[in-house]
């Protein structure tokens, strides 16, 4: 809640499609928007349905996270305009033509599902059930790879014609080995498998290859139609292809494997040796390999058991050692020089959610400390000068100015800005090592890449390779040569660049993608992060064996065989209608009801109806609860507003109870009404690898209770809550450094005894690999003769039921392990990712005015995390726990043991 400050001042264009949301001062790029999107609308239409539904479509120009989505509840879209930083996982077309085009089709997609039952859940129930019905009837990968075959066949690139989106299915075909279709659907903790986008370009391109380009428009209608109550999906690409879907994927992986083995690299493959050996077959990725000049390297290494960091390699043993972990960031590169790496990584706003930055770091190796040289601005790919002294940088204003700025280190100051008239995007400048001068890939405003020099103080830059649809890499130089990585028709491959005469030759080909070159300063290696599916490895290869060849000038689109050319690039025939504009309010379209929905929030239960506007800043839910453990239930209605700092909040919360006096076990009847105000100071942050999170709140909340007990009171409550954790790794089943707070205390304040004092505390510690201690101290503390009894939220020891007390603790020690990653599902019903235990230990006691008691428990959970209908992670768990004491809320029960199926509640 609360994308932009109130201050932010927004207009619109409004037509009968989409309402685009824009902050003043980008009304071009709104307009290309609009042109856009009516122009795919007129001219590619969903076959088969005339369904289109209008949109609101917000740019997020303060945001640094390249991003878009479609939402379905509430139904609206967000492009976070700040293009990526990396030029082979997305590409290089101008950001907003690739965001308008893929979020588009989602658009039509979600438009043309609205028939047969999908319709029917849309009418009758609302958004977020119609997205339910949707997501089940289609799988994931056929929405994102529907949308990724229409960036590509409509423009000159798209991800469909990048070797690094293909490479692990290549990798995989090519070794006659496949993921199954479950796994590739449901992923991995353990192996790396390519996400549902990659997935599905090539089912949906093989699809539409062999039986039509409106082949998967058909099935899909079908199937949102649901035509085959039971696998409607699935059902539906038979009726249409003879094959269900796990035999579709079979065939498609089949064609792709005579297609690429058919179509091999071309000319000399060159061979390579293992600068790093790695003798074990867990995933871990090695990438931006940098030399320092005693030949020591220094490699960005992501695992899944272990978060992203910077290590360094001895030059003589190899050995490994860690630097320094790195944050949260878009991209991984590192820059080393003089003792010091640089990087960039995200800071976010603490209220705003759409407004961040990106910040450079330093670590200084000898003082074994980081510094964030800038603050409140947006840089991206710094890059040391060899001696340490300044760092270039990519700037990127709120208005997508680039530039490339020279930073003074000692200070931080920008000692000078470099020209950029045309205003192209740089992407990982890189100082020749006299600092006379830079080099860095550039992107224009078509999309088109080519190597740029810039000689200090002149005021032009000069081209030095063809400009292309192929993306270029990080440049490294050694003498006189640059060398980087190039896109070609398949793969990612090596190339260098003569800087006394031009020649440009392609060096060390290999039959995998290939990346960030560097030389060796010792002997004249040339070393590079090599591709495979267990993570990229750092090889090398001699300098006698580059085997360099002659490269021609390409001026045009490479031919990348993939994608059917049954339809033309769009982006140079857009239209340049201007369309009108006008402002668009902070109350602009205030009330908007999408859905209504469970609430799961352990121990209160609920169903709401949820109400929120296009701007996310006003939002009202209303519904009916129910507390398990005091057995408690009403309806409540919430109003916050977040365009301002703090949130506002307005509330009713009635609840219907029951109570037992303890001193003589008369039992009370009554009801609650209760009306409150009040205000939420939010904030959140990342802190390198950390993030952090939590908030402030206070209401002034009234009372009146009606029943047995006939009575109005005043009270205010406060809240804080705070967590701060190590970001996980992808097998971490939590946080394994943390720490989490959160402290309520609501109190009479009109003289009536009424008080309660509630304590949640959590700290996470790492163990062995993947291992996690998890301790919890609780504590509550409340009067059974108040006169108004506050929820109980707390806790109880595992194997207890809930005791009223006038004062509660509880000290939980846990260790949490993974025990197995079955990857294996039944029918597409259930996909079982991993399996872990955790053993446990609940110390508590708790005070009446009639004594104490201890309620102490031991015991083990076993706990799945699987994947339900193929679609949404859930975690369920089976627990055993053993009482030490007798349960004081049982009159009869000999056993100690209990047996019970959980749902997980993760408080870090």
């Amino acid at each position: 809640m609360g994308l932009r400050p109130p201050s932010t001042k927004l207009r619109q264009i409004d037509t009968d499609t989409v309402r685009v949301i824009y902050t003043d001062g980008q009304e071009s790029e709104a307009q290309r928007v609009v042109n856009l999107v009516h122009y795919m609308a007129r001219k590619y239409p969903f076959v088969g349905s005339d369904n289109l539904r209008k949109i609101s479509i917000l740019l997020q120009n303060e945001t640094d996270i390249p991003n878009g989505y479609v939402g379905l509840a509430p139904w609206l879209s967000e492009f976070y305009i700040s293009p990526p930083s990396g030029n082979f996982q997305l590409g290089s077309l101008p950001w907003i033509d690739l965001l308008s085009i893929h979020e588009f089709r989602h658009v039509q997609q979600r438009s043309a599902a609205r028939t047969g039952l999908s319709k029917f859940a849309f009418i009758l129930f609302g958004e977020e059930f119609f997205s339910a019905i949707v997501n089940i009837s289609w799988p994931n990968w056929y929405t994102e790879g529907d949308a990724v075959i229409f960036e590509t066949a409509l423009s000159k690139q798209g991800r469909g014609r990048l070797p690094s989106f293909l490479n692990g299915y290549r990798d995989k075909v090519l070794g006659d080995e496949d993921w199954s279709y479950t796994k590739a659907r449901n992923g991995s903790f353990k192996d790396f498998v390519p996400n549902h986008y990659n997935l599905g370009f090539l089912m949906q391109n093989y699809g539409r290859t062999k039986y039509g380009q409106d082949f998967w428009d058909k099935v899909a209608l079908e199937s949102a139609s649901y035509k085959g109550l039971i696998y409607p999906f699935s059902k539906a690409v038979k009726r249409v292809s003879g094959e269900n879907t796990t035999q579709f994927y079979a065939s498609a992986l089949d064609y792709y494997r005579e297609l690429w083995g058919i179509d091999t690299i071309k000319g000399q493959s060159v061979a390579s040796d293992p600068f790093i050996d790695v003798d074990h077959d867990r995933y871990e990725d090695y990438s931006y390999p940098v030399f320092d000049p005693d030949g020591n390297l220094y490699v960005v290494i992501e695992s899944y058991d272990f978060v992203p960091a910077v290590y360094r390699f001895d030059r003589e043993s190899h050995s490994r050692k860690l630097v320094t972990r790195l944050g949260y960031s878009g991209e991984s590169i590192v820059s080393v020089a003089a003792g010091k790496i640089a990087w960039a990584e995200y800071r976010l706003n603490s209220r705003w959610e759409r407004k961040d930055y990106s910040s450079i770091i330093v670590f200084d190796e000898a003082k074994k400390s980081k510094r964030k040289l800038t603050k409140g601005e947006s840089y991206f790919s710094p890059a040391l000068s060899f001696d340490g002294s300044k760092i270039v940088a990519l700037h990127d204003d709120d208005m997508q100015n680039y530039e490339l700025h020279i930073i003074d280190i000692a200070s931080g100051a920008v000692v000078d800005r470099l020209p950029n008239p045309y205003n192209y995007y740089f992407s990982f400048p890189t100082w020749t090592s006299d600092a006379k001068a830079i080099v860095s890939p550039v992107r224009d405003s078509h999309g088109q890449m080519a190597l740029f020099m810039h000689i200090m103080g002149e005021d032009d830059w000069e081209r030095l390779t063809p400009w292309s649809f192929q993306p270029i890499g990080r440049p490294t130089l050694h003498k006189d040569w640059i060398y980087y990585t190039k896109s070609e028709e398949e793969l990612d491959q090596l190339y260098r660049l003569s800087v006394l005469d031009g020649t440009i030759e392609k060096i060390a080909a290999g039959a995998h993608s290939r990346y960030q070159p560097v030389i060796n300063p010792l002997n004249g290696d040339l070393v590079f992060a090599e591709y495979s599916n267990d993570g990229r490895r750092i090889r090398k290869v001699g300098p006698k064996s580059f085997a360099p060849g002659s490269v021609p000038v390409i001026d045009e689109t490479p031919d990348y065989l993939f994608v059917e050319e049954s339809e033309d690039d769009i982006l140079s025939d857009i239209p340049q209608v201007r369309y009108d504009t006008k402002k668009y309010g902070l109350f602009a379209h205030p009330v908007n009801i999408h859905s209504w929905r469970p609430v799961f929030d352990d121990p209160v239960y609920g169903l709401e109806l949820r109400f929120l506007n296009v701007l996310q800043s006003l939002r009202w839910n209303t519904g009916i609860q129910f507390n398990s453990n005091s057995k408690d239930y009403g309806p409540f209605s919430e109003l916050t507003l977040s365009m301002w700092y703090p949130e506002i909040l307005f509330g009713y919360t009635g609840w219907k109870r029951k109570r037992t006096r303890e001193s003589d076990n008369q039992v009370f009847n009554f009801y609650d009404h209760i009306v409150d105000v009040g205000l939420r100071i939010p904030f959140k942050g990342f802190h390198g690898a950390f993030n952090y999170a939590g908030g402030i709140t206070t209401r002034i909340n009234q009372v009146k209770r009606v029943g047995d007990i006939e009575d109005s009171f005043t009270f205010l409550s406060h809240q804080f809550n705070f967590v701060h954790r190590l970001r996980l790794a992808k097998k971490h089943p939590m946080t394994r450094f943390g720490q989490a707070v959160r402290l309520t205390l609501p109190h009479s304040i009109s003289g009536d005894t009424a008080s309660q004092f509630q304590a949640q505390t959590d700290f996470t510690f790492p163990s062995f690999r993947n291992h996690v201690v998890w301790l919890q101290f609780d504590y509550r503390k409340e009067s059974s003769d108040n006169t108004f009894l506050f929820g109980d939220n707390f806790m109880y020891s595992r194997g207890y039921a809930a005791y009223i007390s006038n004062w509660i603790y509880r000290i939980g020690v846990n260790y949490q392990l993974p025990i197995a990653y079955p990857d294996f599902g039944f029918g597409g019903l259930i996909y079982f990712n991993r399996v872990r235990t955790n053993l446990f230990a609940d110390i508590s006691k708790l005070g009446m005015e009639s004594g104490q008691l201890d309620m102490n428990s031991v015991g083990l959970e076993l706990i799945f995390d699987v994947k339900v209908l193929n679609i949404e992670s859930f975690s369920f768990g089976l627990r055993w726990s053993y009482r030490l004491q007798e349960d004081p809320s049982y009159t009869v029960d000999p056993s100690r043991s209990k047996f019970g199926i959980f749902v997980p509640v993760n408080r870090i």
